[in-house]
């Protein structure tokens, strides 16, 4: 035997059951206080540990070897080059993707309805009303409102009546009767408000380094979001939240490791890096939408049919024709466009794939150019002309439409949008990929690919879809 308990000295017994007993309440004390550990890679609880460290700055480290992202609570540094504190932990951790996990949003939903039970001058509220605009820019200024709700660890609070009878949200967030100072006396309503505002929504290139920049304080009460801009994209690109969006699963591993590599490179373009940072943004706002904002069973059963009669065994192209920004004429750019996807995709399958197995949906704020294009190509274009046509500040019935058709556009395997439109950008941010776009009026374009450093813009002004 390896040692007998007969030998053993009640001295030495007692040593063997104190170390056995040490063991195990170090190691009951680790695995709660860390809730995973796969293979020496870390995820910490976002109420335990970050509010504890807040708050946490995400370095990048690179070596001849390997490239890792360091996360830490060791010590207050100062990055003489860009002047930021960052806290630096002792350990180099891979931020795992928790895509097989359950939905780490839970953890957020929990906050928000805690904070609702409280007493009204104990609330930490992230507020969002906005003017009457059209369903993308409306969609922009919720998810911006969300954003601050997530980095700040406050509950949601979104004054849209409308549209409350066509989703099915995970938790409550309507309500047209609290005011932004309930509660609150008007020295701490003073001092504890917090507006935000978008510094570059709607300057086309955008200036990266100022928008890394772009924060949120923690200590105030009640936030406040009116604009129709997607400010969430300026947010999202300070790489101190890169980690509360790794956290709750809401950006890859990989764009967050690029982002990181041309912040940490003095040699990076500027392309590189508006492209790499708002790829951030393009992505948390793409998960968030696909994630929390859910339509209504009767429009998911739309989808599932749309989806089961087009999708399946097919390649659909997805148009997004929005008049506002382009003329009549421009609509043969996007059958033109559709065309040169379908030439592209025959060839690279060497022809083992049959011309009507192409299907084009069709969304458009024209119901006379969608007849012109059905008219045409009868058999294989498709729209939702069965629901009423219209803009949603004027019309309540246009809800449902609306909504299906950002829907199936997310779905399709290739999606052109209108440059200056932000409901087909909306649509690509939940595909969680670049569309094809047709710039508007008077532009030379035709089907070119979208880039985040430089969005496609509307021809009757410098509007950009993402702006």
């Amino acid at each position: 035997m390896f040692f007998s308990f007969e030998k053993l000295s009640f001295q030495k017994f007692f040593g063997w059951f104190l170390i056995i007993m040490l063991f195990f309440i170090f190691l009951v004390y680790f695995t709660f206080e860390a809730k995973f550990k796969i293979f020496g890679n870390f995820v910490f609880s976002p109420i335990s540990i970050r509010e504890k460290l807040s708050p946490i700055n995400i370095t990048y480290s690179n070596s001849s070897k390997n490239q890792s992202i360091s996360i830490s609570n060791y010590s207050d540094k100062l990055n003489e080059k860009s002047g930021t504190i960052k806290r630096i932990i002792k350990v180099n951790v891979t931020l795992i993707n928790l895509t097989n996990y359950s939905d780490k949003l839970n953890e957020f939903y929990a906050i928000h309805e805690r904070i609702t039970k409280l007493n009204a001058s104990m609330r930490k509220i992230s507020f969002n009303e906005c003017s009457q605009v059209g369903y993308g820019n409306r969609l922009y200024s919720l998810l911006s409102s969300l954003v601050i709700a997530i980095l700040t660890n406050s509950s949601l609070v979104v004054r849209w009546k409308e549209i409350e009878s066509y989703v099915d949200l995970p938790i409550r967030i309507f309500d047209n009767n609290l005011t932004l100072d309930q509660g609150l006396v008007k020295e701490v309503y003073e001092k504890k408000l917090f507006q935000a505002n978008s510094a570059q929504s709607w300057i086309r290139t955008k200036k990266i380094d100022s928008l890394m920049k772009t924060n949120v304080p923690k200590d105030a009460l009640r936030y406040l979001y009116r604009g129709i801009g997607p400010y969430f994209m300026e947010l999202c690109s300070n790489p101190n939240y890169f980690y509360n969006f790794t956290y709750y699963n809401l950006v890859k591993n990989e764009t967050i490791n690029l982002a990181l590599e041309v912040i940490s490179n003095n040699k990076s373009n500027l392309i590189d890096k508006q492209q790499k940072i708002l790829k951030v943004g393009f992505e948390v706002g793409g998960n968030l939408l696909n994630r929390f904002w859910k339509p209504i069973k009767s429009i998911m059963i739309d989808v599932k049919m749309f989806f089961e009669k087009y999708f399946q065994n097919n390649f659909v192209i997805g148009f997004q024709l929005r008049y506002t920004y382009i003329n009549k004429q421009d609509t043969k750019k996007f059958i033109d466009c559709a065309l040169q996807i379908e030439r592209e995709y025959f060839l690279s399958k060497n022809n083992s794939i049959k011309v009507n197995s192409f299907k084009w949906f069709i969304a458009s704020d024209s119901q006379v150019e969608i007849n012109e294009i059905l008219k045409i190509y009868p058999n294989k274009t498709f729209t939702t002309n069965q629901y009423a046509l219209g803009h949603i500040v004027s019309s309540r019935n246009a809800f449902h439409r609306t909504i299906l058709d950002v829907e199936l556009l997310s779905l399709c395997n290739e999606l052109i949008v209108t440059g200056g439109s932000t409901f087909g950008w909306v649509a690509a941010m939940k595909s969680l990929k670049l569309p094809l776009y047709i710039n508007g009026q008077n532009r030379s374009e035709k089907c070119l690919r979208s880039s985040l450093s430089e969005p496609p813009s509307g021809g009757k002004g410098p509007y950009a879809s993402f702006r």
